[in-house]
């Protein structure tokens, strides 16, 4: 049962001082090392990349000429500050023999990806701080300053632009999803694995390490973009062979009364390129939290009026990863304040196997910390910031009662065998003595026994608010402990991941 949980990483500054001031750059870079590190352990990225490895990194560009002076691109792009740190990390490991290339939508065909007279291009992608809407590597935090197509800083990342790909450097692929629905997609060669590469006859189109930065902001279709949203820059602009492209969008159109039609088809088409080829891992730059997705309030992309406007964004300061993309979306979507059941997508990932969706089997590190931050941000921003309108892609806000009312009892435990010990435990309401049960909308979703910050027992099954679990310190993992006072903890979690820790009990083993 422990191997099926999915880990996601979670790092955040102090909202207190960060609610509404910018955090250092120096504590970005820290936030993701702390993320990578509760995901991959002390191997880190070392633990799914090996030296010579050929690395691609999916970034979101879209949008990097808008915003106001002195914040172009803010919360509608990957932050650079992190592009740039995971891209050096991943060199340190592949050599200067490996391949790293850093990807994106640019909405134009020419093969540079960094021409200064295309204002969508990754030149004029930045963290823009001089506030006169250039470009000043002096004092910005940029992509690609002086416009070589390589990534400034000191990964020497090659950057691409997806939408200079046509059909002789894609393949088309026939997707079957769960339901018996094909769809076909049209996806770069080099996005191929070694062996699908091989396979091909193209034995030098390959990555063996695919890894997403996408950003933290709603969605207008899909309600909010993640982890599982990023791939849709992977498509085509216009199309190429049966894949009609990204404009269109699939069919999905707002009749006269704002109505939404034909998402499924977008879903889909989501799903069938995860099933292609998925990230290997994702770090989410939820930096900020834009509320009115995926550029400017009105949720436009291009052609609008004053791209000078203000973005309509607040700081978050925090930064998640996974090495699920769907359980980091999930993640993501209950931060967000959005109600994950009402996010067809997430849905659709589960049934058609790419990813993890059900709260009971994703763990966020930090434990309470996770509700504590989304609890903040209800406090600093509710209602007219956080969470964010609940029209956007027709989701449902999680319920407002998001600090519930309970807490787990753990009773001293049996010895039913050697080293083997059986805890009863209950949920119960803490604050008000008089309720004899949960309130109707808590939904325990895990039961887990802690003991020196290990864990050593879970439950995801039966009866979650009262019942038993058993710890078994035979398990190889668990020797150091056999022979110690052990204060063990009962830790509940509910559905939108708010976490109670209880009472300690012990343990005296012999």
């Amino acid at each position: 049962m422990l191997n099926k949980i999915k880990d996601i990483g979670f790092a955040f500054q102090l909202m207190e001082r960060t609610a509404t001031h910018e955090i250092c750059d120096q504590e970005v870079y820290d936030m993701v090392d702390k993320v990578i590190f509760q995901t991959l352990g002390f191997e880190g990225l070392r633990r799914i990349i090996k030296p010579h490895d050929r690395v691609a990194i999916k970034v979101n560009l879209v949008g990097a000429h808008l915003g106001a002076r002195g914040e172009k691109g803010r919360a509608i792009i990957t932050d650079p500050r992190i592009v740039r740190h995971v891209a050096e990390k991943v060199r340190e490991i592949i050599g200067p023999e490996g391949v790293l290339k850093v990807i994106g939508t640019t909405h134009y065909y020419n093969k540079n990806p960094s021409l200064k007279e295309e204002e969508t291009s990754f030149y004029w992608a930045r963290l823009e701080r001089n506030g006169n809407n250039a470009v000043n590597p002096c004092v910005d935090i940029c992509y690609d300053a002086n416009a070589d197509g390589i990534l400034d800083g000191f990964s020497y990342a090659r950057l691409v632009n997806l939408d200079s790909l046509g059909e002789d450097e894609r393949f088309c692929q026939t997707v079957s999803l769960y339901d018996g629905t094909r769809v076909d997609i049209a996806f770069p060669k080099f996005l191929r694995t070694r062996e699908e590469a091989r396979k091909a006859g193209e034995p030098n189109e390959y990555t063996d390490v695919f890894i997403g930065l996408p950003t933290f902001k709603t969605h207008g279709l899909m309600g909010m973009t993640g982890g599982l949203k990023l791939h849709y820059g992977i498509r085509s602009m216009y199309g190429a062979f049966s894949d009609a492209g990204r404009f269109g969008h699939n069919g999905v159109h707002f009749d006269e009364r704002g109505n939404m039609h034909g998402r499924q088809n977008l879903t889909d088409y989501l799903c069938a390129q995860h099933l292609v080829r998925s990230y290997d891992y994702t770090i989410l730059d939820a930096l900020t939290l834009n509320l009115q997705g995926p550029a400017l309030p009105m949720g436009m992309i291009t052609d609008i009026a004053d791209k000078d406007q203000k973005t309509d964004f607040i700081l978050t300061n925090c930064v998640m990863a996974a090495l699920d993309p769907a359980a980091l979306d999930v993640a993501a979507t209950n931060l967000m304040g959005f109600d994950v059941k009402s996010t067809p997508l997430l849905e659709d990932a589960k049934k058609n196997g790419i990813g993890e969706t059900d709260p009971a089997y994703i763990r966020i590190h930090g434990d309470r910390t996770f509700s504590r931050v989304r609890n903040h941000l209800w406090k600093q921003f509710s209602p007219d910031k956080y969470p964010p309108p609940p029209r956007v892609g027709a989701v449902q806000l999680i319920n407002p009662q998001i600090d519930p009312d309970f807490n787990i009892f753990l009773y001293p435990p049996e010895k039913i065998g050697a080293h083997r010990y059986l805890f009863k435990y209950k949920v119960m309401p803490v604050l008000n003595p008089d309720k004899t049960a949960l309130d109707h909308n808590i939904k325990i979703t895990r039961i887990e026994i802690h003991a020196h910050k290990k864990l050593l027992a879970e439950k995801t099954a039966g009866n979650l608010t009262e019942g038993e679990i058993i710890i078994d310190l035979n398990k190889e993992e668990f020797s150091r402990l056999r022979h110690t006072a052990l204060a063990c903890q009962g830790y509940a979690w509910d559905q939108y991941f708010n976490c109670r820790v209880g009472n300690e009990s012990f343990i005296y083993s012999s």
